[in-house]
């Protein structure tokens, strides 16, 4: 039988963006900052790709960083009337009661927990201890007592959905809360202007932590691929922590500041 070793390879990018929103209520606009961090992941079976393993994880890391910063919803209420857009409310109302979730969640499992042990004890004891049949009274006692933190969970989550889509984030009440995030996350255009923020394209992504190795010797520099035959003329970049040769290592646009590594066409 064959015996399967390797490494799962996991980079982790960050980006970050800004957006122009129109609020649908008031008609001002305002921008506010998108920061993502994306992680890739890919397989390097019996240590046969550590160069293409790295390159691949980070691929699959920067595709769902980008999908991110186009796609992904913030939601920061409008400067001007500190009201949310119809589209951020359904996320907000989503991260809402999320404790009772977890009640919910933690009271089902003791349920089904419960549910095992009472179809044991009604195999291994009641059955056999009653000859002429099952003695109904005692398996609807033993059934009946898991079925009461079920019925509590099942009723958690569904009070959960109810306050859920009660919860009107732009009712008046919240209104200070609104304004304060408003304050801290958003800018209006004559902020944005005079700051002049410039905006990162999201193909230049910085690159994250690398996966953690415990030595060079054997792996393979992230610029040109090549081995590492040994520590005296190769090291761990101090930048993003990938091995890289001495001589490949060199500042590089739009990659790390120290080796080049994640730089276009490198």
């Amino acid at each position: 039988m064959p015996v399967y070793f390797g490494e799962t390879v996991t980079v982790e990018v960050q980006g970050q963006t800004w957006r122009e929103e129109k609020c649908q209520y008031c008609g001002g606009r305002f921008h506010y900052p998108l920061r993502i961090t994306a992680k890739g992941v890919a397989i390097n079976p019996y240590f046969l790709d550590s160069y293409g393993s790295p390159r691949r994880a980070e691929e699959n890391a920067r595709s769902r960083l980008d999908h991110a910063l186009k796609h992904a919803v913030l939601s920061v209420p409008c400067p001007h009337c500190s009201k949310y857009q119809d589209y951020m409310v359904p996320v907000l109302r989503a991260r809402g009661y999320r404790f009772m979730r977890s009640v919910a969640q933690f009271v089902l499992g003791l349920g089904v927990v419960g549910l095992a042990i009472s179809l044991v004890i009604t195999v291994a004891i009641i059955v056999p201890a009653d000859k002429s049949g099952l003695n109904t009274t005692l398996a609807a006692v033993v059934f009946g007592a898991p079925v009461v933190p079920l019925a509590v969970a099942l009723g958690l989550f569904l009070t959960r959905r109810r306050l859920q889509a009660a919860y009107d984030p732009n009712a008046e009440m919240y209104a200070s809360d609104r304004r304060r995030l408003a304050a801290d996350s958003v800018l209006t255009p004559e902020e944005f202007s005079r700051l002049k923020i410039p905006i990162p394209p999201t193909g230049l992504a910085r690159l994250g932590r690398p996966p953690q190795r415990t030595q060079l010797v054997g792996a393979s520099c992230v610029r040109c691929g090549g081995r590492i035959p040994d520590e005296l003329d190769s090291r761990s970049c101090r930048g993003c922590g990938w091995p890289v040769h001495n001589r490949c290592a060199a500042p590089a646009e739009g990659g790390c500041p120290q080796c080049g590594a994640g730089a276009p066409g490198a």
